[in-house]
């Protein structure tokens, strides 16, 4: 059910519904004469709020996705849509309806989480296609790796060549992932630069 709210020329609340309450669990009376911004509003939500404003008293139907606060604090995933109402001789009331999106927001981000798992996976398979060895086949994998892993944390694969192992070593920053990569290609290259030489 939609969540509904009628708002005055300063967006402070006249009306609202129990589908409402439910959603952001503010009472009606708790929100009956309140400016909805104050109540529903995330700490970084104020330009956009601003905008839905402007736009409804100048006339215009808003419609978007974007998150708002409960009452505990809790951040709900809704659809918004800003509705202007004609007030005779007068600047406009909105109509603001609240749809909970939470659950198919959840399913759009497996969904897209399963389609990143699977090019990543086709990508590692790819690289050890015709791959003469462990280490030729790693480095597309690291490449692969780069392009889809959370930048915040990644673990990185390194080959230790005495015990014959591949280890992980977790790492809190990308920049150091590529320059790890920039140094493992730069001694490799010294590498087969001295085999040659030899």
């Amino acid at each position: 059910p939609l969540g509904i709210a009628v708002l005055d020329q300063d967006g402070r609340i006249q009306l609202s519904n129990s589908a409402l309450e439910r959603l952001f669990l503010f009472t009606r009376e708790e929100m009956r004469g309140a400016r909805l911004n104050d109540l529903f509003l995330p700490r970084d939500g104020a330009a956009e709020a601003q905008h839905l404003m402007d736009e409804c008293m100048g006339g215009r139907t808003v419609h978007f996705r974007t998150r708002r606060c409960r009452k505990d604090r809790s951040l709900v995933d809704v659809e918004i849509y800003g509705v202007p109402v004609a007030v005779p001789g007068k600047q406009p009331n909105i109509l603001a309806l609240y749809q909970d999106i939470s659950a198919r927001v959840q399913v759009e981000t497996e969904m897209e989480e399963r389609h990143r798992l699977a090019a990543l996976a086709a990508e590692v398979g790819l690289a050890f296609t015709g791959a003469e060895s462990l280490r030729q086949g790693l480095e597309p994998c690291a490449d692969a790796l780069l392009r889809n892993t959370d930048t915040e944390s990644v673990g990185i694969w390194s080959w230790d060549c005495g015990r014959q192992l591949l280890e992980s070593q977790a790492m809190a920053d990308m920049q150091m992932f590529a320059s790890r990569r920039r140094t493992f290609r730069s001694e490799e290259h010294t590498s087969e630069l001295q085999s040659h030489h030899d």
